[in-house]
């Protein structure tokens, strides 16, 4: 963990929303950091949209049902005064990016809440190598699943909008909280799908800059997958889908690190270490890395 801190502006943990484990060993990993970085950590919470506040969790638009998996991150704020840093963005303008037309239909007022860069909004996906395939194996496949047969569901065109705005909203606000405060860590917890391959949250943060008036550099955000399952990573196999495609130009890993609250199946992984020598004995390219 100290070694992830180091030199980091905020660390991103992907989780699957709602999900009370998750969401624990997110708020554990948050206290770790504090001690490892021996600095003062922040928590910032996709889930929760610009404006409100953890007390306004139940008419979050992400939370369905109960608000409990959020108990081990209220027990951490009362614990430690730390911020809690509103990531999300809100229903309304969700909403009229999914129904009426995408980021067009869109006030500059709105637009500019969340995209901090409007330049850089535009011209990532064409300076990313791997987005398009990011897309297709993360994006759409998401949208298949969620929206696929449903009656009223949104056109995968603005679903398409919608999810990068999701992704420049936790860049641009985490951002903006990283250049306010410093000397803090943030720990930014967010629903996985915007945190693997690197070319969602985790790629638009990092090419944000820290002092877009001075020279300070880019912001350095590591990610962590926290409880990952193949299905979770796109893998046609057992194991975790490591890479999004074996082309060097677009093998984004799925995430810096992976983290289990507890020990995972063998099979799950697909570099296990010899614990004599430390020598990787199965090393499985099949179907979880689909070439490109």
């Amino acid at each position: 963990l100290k070694s992830l801190a180091d030199g980091a502006d905020a660390v991103l943990l992907g989780v699957k929303r709602n999900d009370p484990e998750d969401y624990a060993l997110a708020a554990d990993l948050a206290s770790k950091f504090a001690s490892a970085a021996k600095r003062p950590v922040a928590v910032g919470l996709d889930a929760m949209p610009l404006g409100s506040q953890l007390r306004d969790a139940a008419s979050w638009p992400s939370v369905s049902d109960s608000v409990d998996f959020l108990q081990p991150i209220a027990d951490l704020q009362q614990r430690t005064r730390c911020d809690l840093v509103p990531l999300g963005v809100q229903a309304e303008v969700m909403g009229a990016v999914q129904r009426s037309g995408g980021i067009a239909a869109l006030s500059e007022q709105q637009r500019n809440a969340y995209v901090d860069d409007v330049g850089a909004f535009v011209r990532y996906p064409k300076q990313t190598a791997a987005f398009d395939v990011w897309a297709e194996r993360v994006v759409a496949r998401t949208y298949k699943k969620r929206y696929e047969g449903l009656e009223g569901a949104p056109k995968y065109e603005d679903y398409f909008a919608s999810s990068i705005l999701y992704d420049e909203a936790v860049a641009s606000l985490a951002a903006r909280y990283c250049r306010a405060h410093p000397s803090t860590l943030l720990v930014c917890v967010v629903s996985d799908d915007h945190v693997k391959f690197g070319c969602s949250a985790q790629g638009r943060f990092q090419r944000l800059e820290k002092n877009p008036d001075g020279d300070a550099g880019f912001f350095r955000a590591p990610s962590i997958l926290l409880n990952p399952s193949a299905e979770s990573t796109g893998s046609l196999s057992r194991s975790l889908r490591l890479a999004l495609a074996v082309d060097p130009a677009k093998a984004r890993t799925c995430s810096d690190c992976v983290w289990f609250s507890r020990s995972p199946p063998p099979s799950l992984l697909t570099h296990m270490m010899n614990p004599v020598d430390g020598a990787a004995f199965k090393i499985d390219l099949g179907l979880s890395m689909p070439t490109v």
